[in-house]
């Protein structure tokens, strides 16, 4: 994924959907596939984690969510962590 060109400039333009779900796993995406200097250049990281935080207070508490919970915290890693 990484070597197609015009994959992260179309994941940053799903990032500014005004739809929470659409924007999270955008982030996701863009976390798993953008090298670390493109991670720190990314221009709001308030909003990025207002979504991460939404998600995460929806799915913490549910036995039945367990698994999108980790998957979460995960992708936010590979945000946070370069």
């Amino acid at each position: 994924m990484k070597t197609i060109s015009y994959l992260i400039p179309m994941l940053l333009k799903l990032a500014d959907v005004q739809q929470d779900e659409t924007q999270l796993n955008a982030y996701r995406c863009l976390g798993k596939i953008m090298i670390e200097q493109d991670i720190k250049t990314m221009t709001n990281p308030t909003k990025i984690a207002k979504i991460y935080v939404k998600f995460i207070n929806d799915t913490i508490d549910d036995p039945k969510k367990k698994t999108r919970f980790y998957s979460l915290l995960d992708s936010l890693t590979s945000i946070l962590f370069f």
